[in-house]
């Protein structure tokens, strides 16, 4: 019998190191979509913040496009219905249809207590807590570029070669800045800087006050610029068709440059001194903010998209539909969530929280254990 206790024993124990090595090596996976929603992002160490009500739509609409800017989350409809939901509440305290279909209908841009929107060449803009439309702005152009916005100027590209800034209180256009193709990714702005990028490869930084060229020439690539810049306080970075990701100082000269070897064509997200590019063939490629050296303990090859850091866990989007949690000190995977009933994956700069959505109208605002509504 006691032969029998001591192979019982034995089997017990080799059991567990096996899982303890497996768990070094790969991430326990859990399918958890049968369970509340509390329960189910518990397992990767995540739970609802706030407490939401799914959005109500009309038979047949669907929630085609998810943005999040400073105090709100916007939600575009198939309708061109524009949902506007406070994003410290998950509340839905506005409605509004900027357009009919098909009128494309552009990112909304947010500054203080304002909601810019424009639709092909009509510019709105609401008062961002009621919704009311305080002024609606013709352009003599078609808009070809989600606009910037400062609160009292508008900055978008027109079908041509320009970014126009306009003055909204009187609707002057009191600069451009014009390239040798056409801009079709949004212009960023950060302080009095505006940062825009062309089809032509071309780089350009202006005043945003006074239209004047913040360097000597514009910084130039080798291929067409079709993904927005990411702009921070002392560097400015710029994912390029012609295979490299560009990290510029601020006066327009290269910090460093990875060579990603496929077309660049999506924005990397920056966290914590980290940039995560997605590189077609080879999965989320993850660098240092500093040099632009890759830290090989943080390659994810079958990763599709960073969705946000909370305390000590990185969350990343694989391309089988599944979140998983990584240790953010030494890049160990940890648990695997399927995630496959959600179709809109968005981090907060800002804050700790992680913004899940789909087509049929759920939204999901994901916190720290202990953190959430009760």
């Amino acid at each position: 019998m006691a032969n029998k206790n001591r192979l019982c024993l034995t089997l017990v124990c080799l059991v567990a190191a096996a899982v303890t090595s497996c768990s070094r090596q790969q991430a326990i996976v859990i399918e958890g979509q049968a369970l509340s929603d509390a329960d189910r992002f518990r397992s990767i160490h995540l739970e609802p913040y706030w407490t939401n009500n799914d959005l109500e739509l009309a038979a047949g609409e669907k929630v085609e496009k998810v943005w999040l800017e400073p105090k709100s989350i916007y939600c575009l409809t198939s309708l061109n219905k524009l949902y506007r939901l406070d994003r410290d509440k998950g509340i839905v305290t506005w409605i509004r249809q900027p357009a009919e279909p098909p009128r494309v209908v552009r990112r909304p841009a947010e500054a203080a207590d304002k909601t810019l929107v424009i639709a092909h060449d009509v510019v709105k803009v609401y008062e961002l807590e009621s919704g009311n439309l305080v002024q609606e702005l013709a352009l003599d152009f078609s808009a070809n570029s989600d606009p910037a916005f400062d609160g009292e100027r508008l900055f978008v590209a027109d079908s041509v070669d320009r970014v126009i800034a306009i003055e909204l209180a009187t609707g002057i256009k009191i600069w451009n800045c014009r390239a040798d193709k056409a801009i079709s990714a949004q212009p960023m702005y950060l302080e009095r800087a505006l940062v825009a990028v062309s089809e032509s490869g071309e780089v350009m930084a202006y005043d945003t006050e006074f239209g004047q060229s913040l360097w000597y020439e514009h910084f130039r690539t080798r291929g067409p610029l079709l993904s927005s810049p990411v702009l921070t306080d002392n560097a400015i970075y710029v994912a390029g068709t012609d295979s490299i990701l560009y990290c510029l100082r601020n006066s327009g000269d290269i910090r460093w440059k990875y060579f990603a070897g496929t077309s660049l064509q999506t924005p990397p997200r920056l966290a914590d001194g980290r940039v995560f590019q997605q590189v077609p063939g080879k999965g989320l490629v993850v660098l240092n903010a500093k040099d632009g050296t890759e830290l090989k303990d943080f390659q994810f090859a079958d990763g599709k998209q960073y969705v946000g850091t909370v305390n000590d866990r990185l969350y990343i989007l694989l391309e089988n539909g599944k979140i998983v949690s990584v240790d953010a000190q030494n890049g160990q995977r940890l648990v695997e969530l399927g995630v496959e009933d959600f179709d809109f994956f968005l981090s907060d700069d800002k804050k700790p929280y992680i913004y899940l959505a789909n087509s049929e109208g759920r939204i999901v605002c994901l916190g720290k254990l202990g953190a959430g509504s009760r």
